[in-house]
């Protein structure tokens, strides 16, 4: 309680104090311009569309419902769940999308290039180079980043030769950067081959691959939390889509994976069991040494399991295939856990076991019991004894010879050269060498950091003054932004809520956290769009491009919005009792020595006394354009005397216009008619 203090009591002569009716008055005088303005400007363009104005009228309605104040204060959640995961997303690299389209480097309009700046148009200027017929690209960008894949024939010199896109100022392998990045904890260029990683033996024997392609979910390979990157995986010389590929060089291998700073899971290869036996019906059965063979045993199904009861009591006993006990089962060369039903609550499991079997055969092993043997003194009739032995072998999943071999280990293991590959693509390089480039745009990348989080405290901040701001208009104006709307309904009803929406604005610190807010993300999407062309993609049959540049205009839209409120209104300036505390740090420094957290953020400029304006206070110009229009319709005769009187002293508002306007014809009907 210590938090909350006492309560101000304010006297009712207060000029400070907030009060419902002149509020009410000022919102009237509001609607009663804006409804003019609307029959006096836009009425006449709208009237020339078929239902334009009905469909006009039904928006604006619909704005004032208590259904869409409670959508739009969801939807600024949502929206900040967007920004918590665009955050996320801005710390990684941009992500190659799953198999990307492949561009010709000679193919017009410029070889596909995504967006303009420094690397990207290099890359186009030099689409008409013959030398580069037989060149290939796959492009990722986003967010003022991007990356290309290059596969060729030309030699690593040549190429950067003709297109001037070298790797020392654009040498970005995903996480590896250039000298200038400073942007991420990551390795330089020069780092990276001093400690010789970029020799793909190095790389292979260090580093850990995911080769299912796309499988990272809603997330890319770099922003996804669990790579399941594992040693071991990475290929082998003769394997034509790995690492280890053709195209040869220490970039061979980029075409199909992208890289990051991780480390990899350390390969711990399970062994398959090849069985042997003295008889062939104990070979046929795949029993175990000592085991009975009884032909008269039976079967009833095989099941492939998740996981072996024999070595783990709590396995997965879900069934994930079943089989008749007729069929074949394996060979396998991957560790695979099932059993043999062979009813009688007799289960025989094939744990690990290479050999291929058929269920129906598998049955016929009995394991004896310490006391038993296999002939008939047993009670158990047609059995023999089989005499089998077990042999551990290295299945399809093992590492491969090369990575065993001690010279090999001795001379490539390197701590820092752990990286993870994520497979993105499937589509072939027929050319000789793949090379890899990348940059970003760092003042975009900044403006979306900055634009981000601030975007983020402002709804937390927004959060905390709906529930204590003083002043009941402004709280209900920072609840429309939050879920705190649906509370609103309950306590000041609907009429109140959409007055406050359309007439309130952000004055002082929220109105500074905002424009910044809104400079920051609108630069940036702004930046992003002008040098990306939807057009050539759009004639591909994608669209990415274009929402990019609706988002844009939206964000650009809304910091004119903000910055037209900044002239007119003048949000810089607070008025009456509108100034907000420090958010959530009185809960946080609960103690009496804190009073000043208690108290509202200092502001310089203020107006103490609580304000109404009036439209004639805030759009002057545009106020007295409608009023002297209607005063020539109604009144020409007084109108050039009015005029007079106006321009003697330009500086009358509203209410010494009244002393000049006749009784017989009240101004709120001329305003209103």
């Amino acid at each position: 309680m210590c938090c909350c203090g006492k309560k101000k009591v304010v006297p009712d002569d207060d000029p400070t104090l907030f009060r419902w009716d002149k509020y009410r008055k000022m919102a009237d005088a509001w609607r009663a311009y804006k409804d003019e303005q609307y029959n006096v400007g836009l009425r006449k363009t709208l009237k020339k569309i078929p239902c334009a104005d009905c469909l006009y009228r039904c928006n604006r309605y619909i704005g004032k419902t208590k259904m869409m104040h409670g959508y739009k204060g969801i939807m600024n959640y949502i929206a900040l769940i967007g920004m918590i995961t665009g955050l996320i997303n801005l710390a990684a690299p941009v992500a190659f999308q799953k198999n990307p389209t492949v561009f010709k480097a000679t193919d017009a309009p410029n070889a596909g290039i995504p967006a303009s700046n420094e690397m990207l148009d290099k890359l186009a200027i030099a689409h008409k180079n013959d030398k580069l017929s037989n060149t290939q690209y796959m492009f990722a960008f986003e967010n003022g980043k991007s990356a290309v894949r290059v596969c060729t024939d030309l030699s690593q010199f040549e190429f950067e030769s003709i297109t001037g896109v070298n790797a020392k100022n654009y040498f970005g392998w995903d996480v590896i950067k250039n000298k200038s990045s400073g942007q991420y904890k990551v390795f330089t260029h020069d780092k990276f081959v001093k400690e010789g990683c970029s020799n793909v033996t190095t790389l292979a024997l260090n580093g850990g691959c995911v080769e299912d392609v796309g499988g990272y979910g809603d997330r890319n390979f770099q922003s996804v939390e669990e790579t399941n990157a594992t040693k071991g995986y990475c290929g082998s010389p003769d394997v034509a889509d790995k690492m280890w590929s053709p195209p040869q060089g220490a970039e061979g291998w980029l075409w199909h994976y992208m890289i990051r700073i991780a480390e990899p899971k350390e390969f711990e290869p399970s062994l398959l069991t090849n069985r042997t036996c003295n008889s062939t019906t104990c070979d046929t059965s795949v029993c175990r040494d000592g085991d009975c063979y009884d032909s008269t045993q039976s079967c009833l199904k095989w099941y492939e399991t998740s996981g072996c009861e024999m070595n783990n009591e709590n396995w997965d006993n879900s069934t994930i295939g079943e089989k008749t006990c007729s069929q074949t089962v394996g060979p396998y060369d991957t560790v695979r856990n099932g059993y043999c039903d062979c009813g009688d609550d007799r289960k025989i499991w094939m744990c690990g076991v290479a050999n291929s079997f058929k269920c129906n055969q598998v049955c016929k092993c009995v394991t004896p019991t310490s006391s038993a043997t296999c002939d008939s003194t047993t009670g158990v009739a047609n059995t023999k004894t089989c005499s089998c032995n077990e042999v551990e072998t290295k299945g399809a999943n093992a590492l491969p010879d090369w990575m065993y071999d001690k010279g090999t280990i001795e001379r490539h293991t390197k701590e820092k050269c752990r990286f993870v590959f994520g497979r993105f693509n499937t589509n072939p390089c027929n050319g000789k060498r793949v090379l890899g480039y990348a940059m970003q745009v760092e003042w975009i990348v900044n403006l979306f950091l900055a634009g981000t989080i601030l975007r983020i405290a402002t709804q937390v901040f927004f959060l905390y003054w709906a529930i204590f701001e003083d002043n009941h208009a402004y709280r209900i104006f920072f609840a429309s932004k939050s879920f705190m709307i649906f509370f609103m309904f309950f306590r000041y009803g609907g009429k109140n809520i959409s007055m406050s929406i359309e007439n309130e604005y952000l004055q002082g610190w929220p109105w500074l956290l905002f424009l910044i807010d809104t400079a920051c993300v609108a630069v940036a999407m702004g930046g992003v769009a002008f040098g990306a062309d939807p057009f050539p993609e759009m004639g591909r049959g994608k669209f990415t491009m274009l929402l990019l540049w609706i988002t844009a205009l939206i964000e650009i839209n809304k910091l004119k919005t903000v910055l037209t409120n900044t002239y007119y209104r003048k949000s810089f300036r607070q008025i009456g009792n509108r100034g907000v505390q420090w958010p959530w740090l009185r809960f946080i420094f609960c103690c009496k020595c804190c009073k000043c957290l208690k108290k509202d953020m200092p502001w310089c400029i203020k107006q103490e006394a609580e304000g109404y304006p009036y439209p004639e206070d805030v759009y002057k110009k545009e106020f007295k354009k409608i009023i002297f229009k209607k005063l020539k319709e109604k009144l020409p005769d007084r109108y050039e005397k009015y005029m007079a009187k106006l321009q003697e002293n330009d500086a009358e508002r509203y209410q010494k216009i009244m002393k000049w306007w006749p009784e017989e014809i009240p101004l709120k009907s001329i305003v209103t008619t």
